[in-house]
Protein backbone atom coordinates (compact mmCIF):
# COMPACT_ATOMS: atom_id res chain seq x y z
CA UNK A 1 0.00 0.00 0.00
CA UNK A 2 1.57 3.26 -1.33
CA UNK A 3 1.43 6.24 1.53
CA UNK A 4 -1.04 8.30 -0.88
CA UNK A 5 -3.62 5.32 -0.44
CA UNK A 6 -3.25 4.95 3.06
CA UNK A 7 -3.33 9.60 3.71
CA UNK A 8 -6.66 9.14 1.37
CA UNK A 9 -8.06 6.13 3.72
CA UNK A 10 -7.44 7.62 7.00
CA UNK A 11 -8.80 10.60 5.85
CA UNK A 12 -12.23 9.28 4.56
CA UNK A 13 -12.70 7.22 7.28
CA UNK A 14 -11.86 10.06 9.67
CA UNK A 15 -14.19 12.12 7.84
CA UNK A 16 -16.99 13.94 9.96
CA UNK A 17 -20.00 14.81 7.23
CA UNK A 18 -19.19 11.15 5.95
CA UNK A 19 -19.81 9.73 9.37
CA UNK A 20 -22.74 12.18 9.92
CA UNK A 21 -23.85 10.89 6.47
CA UNK A 22 -23.85 7.62 7.00
CA UNK A 23 -26.21 7.51 10.87
CA UNK A 24 -28.17 9.30 8.80
CA UNK A 25 -28.83 6.98 5.99
CA UNK A 26 -28.85 4.01 8.53
CA UNK A 27 -31.69 6.52 10.79
CA UNK A 28 -33.88 6.84 8.14
CA UNK A 29 -33.90 3.01 7.40
CA UNK A 30 -34.19 1.72 11.19
CA UNK A 31 -37.09 2.09 13.31
CA UNK A 32 -37.76 1.67 17.24
CA UNK A 33 -39.65 -1.97 15.80
CA UNK A 34 -36.58 -3.44 13.37
CA UNK A 35 -35.39 -6.33 15.02
CA UNK A 36 -31.63 -6.15 16.35
CA UNK A 37 -30.02 -8.86 13.76
CA UNK A 38 -31.69 -6.61 11.14
CA UNK A 39 -29.90 -3.73 12.60
CA UNK A 40 -26.95 -5.41 12.70
CA UNK A 41 -26.81 -6.16 9.02
CA UNK A 42 -27.74 -2.85 8.25
CA UNK A 43 -24.89 -1.31 10.09
CA UNK A 44 -22.12 -4.28 8.61
CA UNK A 45 -23.44 -3.88 5.03
CA UNK A 46 -22.73 0.28 5.63
CA UNK A 47 -19.94 0.24 6.97
CA UNK A 48 -18.58 -1.99 4.14
CA UNK A 49 -19.75 -0.48 1.22
CA UNK A 50 -18.37 2.83 2.45
CA UNK A 51 -14.85 1.04 3.04
CA UNK A 52 -15.39 -0.74 -0.32
CA UNK A 53 -16.23 3.11 -1.88
CA UNK A 54 -12.94 4.81 0.00
CA UNK A 55 -10.80 2.04 -1.00
CA UNK A 56 -12.12 2.31 -4.71
CA UNK A 57 -11.86 6.08 -4.99
CA UNK A 58 -8.44 5.96 -3.24
CA UNK A 59 -6.94 3.61 -5.04
CA UNK A 60 -8.55 5.18 -8.74
CA UNK A 61 -7.21 8.29 -7.42
CA UNK A 62 -3.30 7.12 -6.80
CA UNK A 63 -2.78 5.58 -10.57
CA UNK A 64 -1.30 8.28 -12.39
CA UNK A 65 -3.24 7.11 -16.01
CA UNK A 66 -6.72 6.48 -14.24
CA UNK A 67 -6.42 10.31 -12.16
CA UNK A 68 -5.34 11.67 -15.98
CA UNK A 69 -8.93 10.30 -17.25
CA UNK A 70 -10.77 11.07 -14.59
CA UNK A 71 -9.59 14.55 -15.14
CA UNK A 72 -10.21 14.79 -18.70
CA UNK A 73 -14.04 13.36 -17.73
CA UNK A 74 -14.46 15.33 -14.79
CA UNK A 75 -16.59 18.14 -15.63
CA UNK A 76 -19.16 15.52 -17.64
CA UNK A 77 -19.02 13.03 -14.74
CA UNK A 78 -19.86 16.08 -12.29
CA UNK A 79 -22.74 17.17 -14.28
CA UNK A 80 -24.60 13.65 -14.30
CA UNK A 81 -23.72 12.95 -10.85
CA UNK A 82 -25.04 16.22 -10.15
CA UNK A 83 -28.44 16.13 -11.93
CA UNK A 84 -28.40 12.32 -9.70
CA UNK A 85 -28.35 14.26 -6.79
CA UNK A 86 -30.74 16.94 -7.85
CA UNK A 87 -33.00 13.99 -8.88
CA UNK A 88 -32.78 12.19 -5.69
CA UNK A 89 -33.54 15.48 -3.53
CA UNK A 90 -36.50 16.07 -5.29
CA UNK A 91 -37.37 12.67 -5.08
CA UNK A 92 -36.92 13.17 -1.21
CA UNK A 93 -39.35 15.87 -1.15
CA UNK A 94 -42.14 14.61 -2.46
CA UNK A 95 -42.14 11.32 -1.04
CA UNK A 96 -41.87 13.37 2.28
CA UNK A 97 -38.94 12.17 3.73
Amino acid sequence: MNRGFREGILTHMLNPYAILYMISLIAINITLETPILLKLIYSLVMALSYLFWCSFVNYFLTRDVLRKQYINYSHWIQRILGLWLIYISINMFFKGV
